[in-house]
């Protein structure tokens, strides 16, 4: 027989008598509750036998209902999160892929001189030494001395993005025209474009602008005019 999703074999009873959680054979009048012969309440939060399942629901976790103690018991873990507290009342309470839990429950990047790359990369070194195959590919900020647009904690500046050697290189995905370009430039604030640089005066030619790369705002413009054509950027 089953009772409440626990095997028990009492042999034969004989009739009335029925079969209990023990294993012996008893009379109904010994039976406080409806579950043929144990006394029924809650596992998991959920009546067994009133009707529940036992069914357990924890976060950022795959749970089963141990039905012994009555309590969820943590199976496997969300993808990118992990139990570190090693309690399995409150789930997979911690995500991966921080700078104190980078790609497990262990895993700790260096403050200030590391930072996480992601659950799968673990942590990327920033010791200012770059020694390309070595090291992670992507690193930000290695590299001697001290990479420009680098910023404390292994980070690149606003508006820039790493790039293959530990520095720290212009982001120029979302540029789309000449404003956009010369947006990225603190000071200026709009941009258009000229035939020529001279024609660009007052404003600014982007080729003047330090780090502005001339031939870029020269294809940015080429759609505009058929000559010579320049990016100007307007300070803001």
């Amino acid at each position: 027989m089953n009772n409440c999703f626990t095997e028990v074999n009492c042999g034969d009873c004989i009739s009335p008598d029925i079969c209990s959680l023990a294993g012996e054979c008893i009379s109904p009048a010994e039976c406080t509750d409806t579950c043929e012969g144990r006394t029924c309440g809650t596992v998991c939060g959920t009546t067994v036998c009133g009707g529940g399942d036992g069914t357990c629901t924890l976060d950022h976790a795959t749970s089963v209902c141990d039905m012994e103690t009555g309590t969820c018991v943590i199976t496997d873990c969300e993808m990118g999160w992990d139990n570190c507290d090693n309690l399995h009342s409150n789930g997979c309470e911690v995500q991966l892929g921080t700078t104190d839990y980078c790609t497990s429950c262990t895993d700790s990047c260096t403050a200030g001189v590391q930072r996480c790359a992601g659950i799968n990369e673990g942590c990327t070194s920033c010791n200012y030494v770059w020694t390309g195959a070595s090291e992670d590919s992507g690193v930000e900020c290695d590299g001697t001395p001290f990479p420009t647009h680098c910023l404390v904690g292994c980070t690149c500046d606003v508006n820039y993005v790493t790039n293959s050697t530990g520095g720290c290189s212009l982001d120029v995905s979302n540029v789309v025209s000449c404003a956009s370009y010369c947006a990225l430039f603190p000071g200026y604030v709009d941009g258009f474009c000229q035939q020529n640089p001279n024609k660009c005066l007052p404003e600014t030619y982007i080729g003047y602008i330090p780090e502005g790369n001339a031939t870029l705002g020269e294809v940015l413009c080429k759609k505009y005019n058929t000559n010579t054509p320049s990016c100007c950027c307007v300070d803001g």
